[in-house]
């Protein structure tokens, strides 16, 4: 799974109302742990990717995927968090978060 492959996801049902996607990198083999981190922007924009995932997961989701409500919420909560846990020099990396607004990355 890769940012971009999730980010079309979202976009089919949530379009611009996600502003935080970070999609975790196993370092020594450059591909995904097995899960993501997506903060949307409002409660209606959170229950409707839960409903849109419990009907099922798309193909590129491999394994027995779940969706669950994170103990982190909001923009700012996540990037404070990853800042803490990964550095400032991790936004450097491949798997550093995505922000974005208004449905457009910001740099």
């Amino acid at each position: 799974l890769t940012v971009a492959d999730l980010t079309i996801c979202l976009d089919e049902f949530a379009a611009g109302r996600y502003d935080f996607v970070y999609v975790p990198l196993d370092r020594e083999r450059t591909a995904n742990i097995g899960f993501a981190f997506i903060n949307l922007i409002d409660y209606e924009s959170a229950k409707k990717a839960f409903e849109h995932f419990a009907k099922g997961m798309p193909r590129m989701f491999r394994g027995s995927p779940r969706v669950l409500q994170a103990d982190i919420q909001g923009l700012g909560a996540n990037l404070a968090y990853f800042m803490v846990r990964r550095g400032d020099e991790a936004w450097e990396k491949a798997d550093a978060p995505h922000v974005f607004k208004d449905g457009v990355r910001v740099p």
